[in-house]
């Protein structure tokens, strides 16, 4: 999910793509009113991410469908929430996987 304020200054993100196209067209619909704005943008790439830098029309509270498309296929598909908070929690995928021990039991028998 990509997390973007309702300010109409232009905004980043980045996405992992299927593939990387030159220029690609990006709807972005609101679900709760189901209306939908198209813009057409030429990314940049860092590795394998895909980076959208747009100026978006948003309204905070609200969740959009974010799509984007090259010539008719589908690159992407994913999701928008709007919001103004700057300190909410930020997950990680492999947050709480790895556990530390101070422990030190290391006994070699000669």
């Amino acid at each position: 999910m990509v997390i973007l304020n309702d300010t109409t200054e232009i905004q980043s993100f980045k996405i992992i793509p299927r593939y990387y196209p030159a220029s690609v067209i990006i709807s972005v619909t609101d679900t709760q009113l189901n209306t939908s704005s198209s813009y057409d943008i030429t990314p940049t790439y860092s590795y394998s991410s895909m980076i959208i830098s747009q100026s978006f029309s948003l309204t905070e509270n609200h969740f959009y469908k974010l799509e984007v498309f090259d010539s008719g296929s589908n690159v992407f598909r994913g999701s928008i929430f709007c919001t103004n908070q700057t300190n909410y929690n930020k997950f990680d995928i492999t947050s709480g996987s790895f556990k530390t021990s101070d422990d030190v039991d290391n006994i070699i028998l000669i």
